[in-house]
């Protein structure tokens, strides 16, 4: 399989033979180009002339990137959608792709409803398309990146086929990874447009190949089927999945779409001519039907080989082999850590491109090898309840856990890591735990240690809260702690402890000593499958940080937002040393890594200046933390965007497709159903979450409709689709279109007053199942007061 395979010019044809260079390709592309925008020059006249061709002034040479692997080399044109325009042997550099249309060789294609469009004096449809219009206009690379020479990522906002304009709603993505002489590429579009009425046959992709290689083979009930399509287009299904174009010799090019068994061809003859000055080429389409819908992705993924016959029919059979073999295997439980950061605001994650100043590239590869939510949540804006409604997968409220001083989490409530003992797994938490009993917790002492009330605070004694820490909620090995003083059975170089657990002190910068400890316990329990709770205390205050990351950052910030920045880069460079690690131990592909914030950062607008920079930054106590939460409104303590939406990552290479983005709204309940779903965990009925994992491996298209909801203090909210009504005890009431106004700055009250209503009344009904029941009934606290104040004096009323 891994043999070099020569395709020599005299075999295929001369024509492309003077393709031997990255320049020789991109010039005579570009005098292609030329002259299809000449002879499209009076439709071209018919657009705005208000746009101009993206990258038309860069040199030919520079458009054209390519990847190769000394067996097989594949090059796009980023001037022309990033589209595979290059596929042929690494030594001849002879070009299997062709077709004389503007930017059509291999490309995502999408349809849907007729949208009174004309293409070619015919009545069009909607029809995004990753490499150009008809208009001679080409689609929009927003991302481009090679990996190595083997690999390439690029994102493209694409054209309409027929109009030229812009479709900034589908964006449209692809990676390309060479492995010997075979290429795999996945697809993904992400749809934000209009429900579209009927399904349509969509190209899985569309291909264009040489007319040279005329001759159609494909397998249909083990017969080999050999044919010359004609025009128009001639439907055919194949019961392999695999298609190829070959010569008279036999010698082409495969295409392998797992799961897509049907397919649209035909051969267009054109002038008769092949090469980049002929109109002739065979196409080859494989199709499923699917109907476009608002907040869809759609993937999809094929592989391509050239060869002979033979030897593409042998490429093919082993990856469905290998596929087939590993849908029979049993499937080994992944290994999962829930990394859950404290006050990291929604801006500081650099693949969101929020801000410019952070650094996340452990993180930002995360979600480039995962997928990354864009609209995320947590259960409260603060941490003790919103990590309750972590550890037991039920909104928190339910048994009566609203905010701190409500702690500690309950010994009636199964925690997940319980669940997760039930399943064999070797359970261990690390870092901050906050759901033991603290000095606000006057309701739980008037019970169990009413002598330990002093006015509003609480003197707990240490044996009567031992029964609520790690070791008495499900872990096996804990290291709890948020600094300098930890409570452990294990240490950082992976020792054992007093097996009931012991204090330990560790002066050393928290961020890193947690990581050591994260590292220590997945050494200990690399032999089985274990669940992590890495809980950092990081960027909450009192802040700190070394010398080694506060020096990657500049003197000339705000102090408290150098030294915030460095604990968010000291929690990425951690992760990045676990990944590691994992990978070290060959674990990495089966190991399921969730991340998210147990709220959003606070800004201090209470105090009347927001995100101000005080000093010492490790002045404890509720001031600005150093994370933002941009772009949106709000902060902790607040059911406002900035309080509740958070940073979200997941990661399983096993499992979960690569660079995917959810924009469907998400909260912290499904990580836990999801990681006990993937663990084997069956009953999940008991739990608010849902299990995520049949959305993101494309097993169901959309996510179960439902709404997603919060109290905390004297505010209470939710969000219907992209829709969010917020009321505080006040009686003040704010509902937001979250698609166009994120930031939560327009309110549609007054407008929407029917909608409202109906959001105000689901919110009473589910409050009504909460413990205390009922919406908030008491006017705003001041703090809340300035706040609302503060962030929606703009909002209209």
């Amino acid at each position: 399989m891994n043999n070099p395979i020569s395709l020599p010019v005299s075999v295929l044809g001369n024509p492309f033979a003077k393709r031997a260079s990255k320049l020789s390709n991109g010039s005579l592309f570009a005098c292609l180009r030329i002259v299809i925008l000449a002879y499209l020059g009076s439709l071209a006249l018919n657009t705005s002339g208000k746009e101009t061709l993206d990258a038309s002034s860069e040199p030919a040479s520079e458009r054209w990137e390519y990847i190769e692997n000394g067996q097989i080399r594949l090059g796009v044109d980023k001037a022309q959608g990033g589209c595979i325009g290059f596929f042929g042997d690494a030594r001849t550099e002879r070009n299997l792709l062709n077709h004389y249309d503007h930017g059509r060789f291999i490309q995502q294609s999408y349809y849907g409803d007729p949208d009174g469009s004309d293409w070619n004096e015919k009545p069009w449809r909607y029809n995004p398309i990753q490499g150009g219009s008809w208009r001679g206009k080409d689609a929009r690379v927003l991302d481009f990146r090679i990996d190595q020479g083997v690999s390439l990522y690029s994102k493209v906002e694409p054209r309409h086929w027929a109009t030229g304009k812009r479709c900034p709603e589908a964006i449209m993505e692809q990676w390309v990874n060479l492995d010997g002489p075979v290429a795999h590429v996945r697809c993904k579009m992400t749809y934000t447009g209009h429900d579209h009425e009927r399904k349509r046959s969509q190209e899985m992709p569309a291909v264009f190949v040489d007319a040279d290689l005329k001759h159609l083979v494909y397998i249909q009930n083990q017969t080999l089927i050999r044919r010359l399509p004609g025009w128009p287009n001639e439907p055919g299904k194949t019961s392999e999945d695999w298609v190829a174009y070959v010569d008279d010799e036999d010698r082409g090019i495969g295409i392998l779409t797992p799961g897509t068994p049907e397919f649209t061809c035909y051969r267009y003859k054109g002038d008769g001519k092949s090469g980049s000055d002929g109109s002739a080429c065979s196409y080859v389409a494989p199709i499923r039907k699917l109907r476009l819908q608002r907040d869809q992705v759609v993937e999809y993924e094929f592989y391509l080989t050239l060869g002979t016959l033979e030897e593409i029919r042998q490429r093919f059979a082993a990856l469905r082999q290998k596929e087939q073999q590993a849908d029979k295997t049993p499937e080994k439980r992944p290994n999962i850590i829930m990394v859950f950061t404290d006050d990291w605001g929604y801006g500081d994650l650099g693949v969101l491109q929020n801000l410019t100043d952070v650094k996340t590239p452990n993180l930002d590869g995360l979600a480039d090898r995962g997928v990354l939510f864009t609209d995320a949540y947590i259960t409260a804006p603060q941490c003790s309840p919103s990590r309750a409604g972590l550890m037991v997968g039920r909104y928190q409220q339910r048994f009566g856990f609203d905010a701190i001083p409500d702690c500690p989490l309950p010994l009636d409530q199964s925690t997940i890591a319980d669940r997760f003992k039930t399943q064999g797994y070797a359970t261990g938490m690390v870092g901050k735990w906050h759901l033991d009993p603290n000095r606000l917790s006057v309701k739980w002492a008037k019970e169990h240690q009413p002598d330990g009330i002093r006015g509003k605070r609480v003197q707990v004694q240490r044996d009567l809260s031992m029964s609520y820490f790690p070791q008495a909620r499900g872990f096996d090995d804990f290291f709890m702690g948020q600094r300098a003083r930890y409570w452990c059975n294990f240490n950082v170089a992976g020792e054992d402890l007093m097996p009931e657990g012991e204090f330990i002190e560790d002066a050393r910068f928290r961020v890193d000593v947690q990581t050591e400890a994260s590292l220590a316990f997945i050494r200990r329990n690399q032999s089985q499958p274990f669940f992590l709770y890495l809980a950092y205390f990081a960027p909450h205050v009192p802040l700190e940080a070394p010398p080694k990351y506060l020096d990657r950052f500049s003197s000339e910030m705000p102090e408290r937002r150098r030294t915030g920045l460095a604990m968010i880069n000291a929690v990425d460079e951690g992760i990045g040393r676990i990944m590691s690690l994992l990978t070290e131990q060959g674990i990495a592909e089966n190991t399921f890594i969730m991340f998210t914030s147990d709220n959003g950062a606070p800004l201090g607008a209470h105090t009347g200046e927001v995100m101000a920079d005080i000093l010492p930054v490790n002045k404890p106590g509720p001031a600005w933390d150093g994370s933002r939460n941009d772009p949106l409104a709000g902060e902790k303590g607040m059911l406002a965007e900035g309080g509740i939406r958070v940073p979200m990552i997941w990661s399983w290479p096993a499992h979960l497709p690569k660079g995917k983005t959810v924009a469907a709204p998400v909260i912290s309940l499904d990580m836990t159903a999801t990681s006990l779903a993937a663990a084997g965990t069956r009953n999940l009925a008991s739990l608010d979450g849902i299990d995520l994992l049949p959305y993101l491996t494309g097993k169901a298209e959309k996510l179960p409709e439902r709404s997603l909801y919060w109290r905390f203090w004297n505010q209470a909210a939710i969000r219907s689709g992209n829709w969010k009504y917020l009321l505080t005890g006040s009686g003040q009431e704010l509902l937001f279109n979250l698609q166009t106004d994120k930031e939560e700055q327009n309110n549609l009250l007054n407008q929407q007053q029917d909608l409202a209503a109906k959001m105000r009344s689901d919110l009473r009904q589910w409050t009504n199942q909460l413990r205390p029941r009922g919406l908030p009934s008491d006017n705003p606290n001041g703090q809340e007061q300035r706040w609302y104040q503060h962030y929606f004096q703009n909002a209209d009323q």
